[in-house]
């Protein structure tokens, strides 16, 4: 994320083959299609929250298990579009109506209520591939952008990565950027969850070299979509307005990295450890407890949260000028907003999240909001967040339909309990709840300014772990 390794533009051309033609050369290989199902085994009940999912290097730091596609059909209405393509090889029902099933999963029947029951593990956001277990994820991708994680895998192992183990090159600012981050686990020396990479050698090449056109084709795709619903917050208002500028700019010259920058030294990466998916077809029922997994996020989902916090650290840094003069002239109220790329579900509703997990941690981090909050309601919210068990649909229908008072003295911006250990929070939306690394004294670890960089990509720093 140094700023100094951004050196080179990306020219979008009128011949440059679209995002959808991209895909769609992928979709019959990609593991996506495979979450389209019309028919599964019936089964007792649905999971109607989050996997239990371990952080990102399985020890008791604290994290976020973060969606990184958003559970609330609000939010991720806005990425249907991106699989779209890569469902071309189903046949049966329109390209739309099988991207919402890979999505949202399949509801064929009804509980006793008369309300649908989605089918054990269809759905791509209710699966541990759409999960990044990594702490700080509100700081490090939209406030403060700081941090990249660049998947050393070629293109095409990206598009048909099923599950196989592999490795993450971390970019970041510098030491502290790291601590704040939760990877002070990097300091062990022979840890199974990190790796040192040489900076010149052909696979750290080779990431940017990928990571270069994966951002040429989701810049292409923005440039052609329209958010839909732009009008939920500033935040949407932003990501509609770059979607314009992207559109409307001649020839936009777009900033991107140039790895011949690189200073030869060694990068750490991260070992992500390979975990079986279990696909709608091939469901087992695991009763009330699931079995906990350790993060292992699906490559192209992590690439794209990255394309994300890259463009965020253009916008906060204003390194794009035609980008921040065009904002400054035009929307100069949106100038502080982080620049989200597709949207979260507290961008689409802060005060009164659709999302069983955003509303949970709301519940929880400010129950006085709630008149009349049932103990039983306040304990399930406890439940989701914690991932102690898989809450039943009456406890998930009273967590949604709770309403906050008129009173706005204790805001509707409070962050979710974040604990340590097995007993991790969730974040949902993408990790876009507030949360801090603590260290021993309670003090709250911030990311220092990326401005003020002092080390290139995350190389073997000397890292300190107060508290730790």
């Amino acid at each position: 994320m140094a700023p100094y390794l951004i050196t080179c533009s990306l020219e979008l051309q009128g011949e440059d083959k679209s995002y959808e033609d991209f895909a769609r050369s992928y979709a019959a290989q990609a593991i996506f299609a495979s979450f389209v199902v019309a028919d599964v085994p019936a089964m007792p009940d649905s999971s109607r929250v989050q996997p239990i999912i371990q952080s990102i290097w399985g020890t008791g730091l604290p994290y976020e298990a973060a969606h990184i596609i958003p559970l609330a059909r609000s939010c991720s209405s806005d990425w249907i579009d991106v699989f779209i393509p890569l469902v071309v090889a189903v046949t049966g029902q329109s390209l739309e109506e099988l991207a919402n099933v890979l999505l949202f999963g399949l509801y064929r029947r009804f509980n006793h209520r008369g309300n649908p029951v989605r089918e054990w593990h269809s759905g791509l956001l209710h699966s541990l591939i759409n999960f990044l277990g990594l702490p700080n994820q509100k700081f490090i991708y939209d406030d403060d952008p700081s941090v990249l994680l660049l998947p050393l895998l070629t293109v095409e192992e990206i598009m048909t990565w099923s599950g196989e183990s592999y490795r993450c090159l971390i970019i970041a600012q510098d030491k502290k950027t790291m601590l704040s981050a939760g990877f002070s686990a990097a300091v062990d020396e022979g840890s199974e969850y990190f790796c040192d990479v040489d900076s010149s050698s052909e696979d750290v090449q080779s990431a940017f070299r990928v990571f270069t056109v994966y951002q040429r084709m989701m810049t292409l795709f923005l440039a052609s979509k329209d958010l839909k619903d732009p009008a939920t917050s500033k935040k949407s208002q932003l990501c509609q307005f770059f979607r314009e500028f992207l559109r409307q700019y001649p020839k936009p010259m777009i900033p991107c990295f140039d790895p011949a920058r690189l200073p030869q030294m060694l990068v750490v990466c991260l070992n992500f450890k390979g975990t079986p998916i279990t696909l709608p077809g091939q469901s087992v029922h695991h009763g009330g407890q699931q079995a906990r997994a350790r993060s292992c996020p699906h490559p192209f989902l992590v690439i794209l949260r990255s394309i994300n916090a890259f463009y965020n650290m253009l916008h906060r840094l204003q390194l794009w000028p035609a980008w921040a003069d065009r904002l400054a002239a035009a929307r100069p109220e949106l100038q502080q907003e982080a620049l989200v790329l597709l949207p979260s579900c507290v961008d689409c509703s802060p005060r009164e999240p659709d999302c069983l997990c955003c509303k949970a941690a709301v519940i929880r981090a400010a129950p006085q909001r709630y008149p009349g909050l049932s103990e039983r309601t306040y304990e399930a919210a406890a439940d989701v967040l914690y991932m102690v068990r898989v809450i039943d649909e009456e406890e998930a229908r009273l967590i949604l339909e709770a309403r906050a008072g008129d009173d706005e003295e204790h805001g509707a911006e409070s962050g979710p309990e974040q604990v340590a250990g097995d007993n991790a929070g969730d974040t949902a939306g993408g990790g876009r709840r507030p949360s801090a690394v603590r260290d021993g004294s309670g003090s709250a670890l911030g990311p220092t300014p990326l401005s003020s960089a002092a080390t290139a990509v995350g190389g073997r720093p000397s890292l300190e772990c107060p508290g730790r």
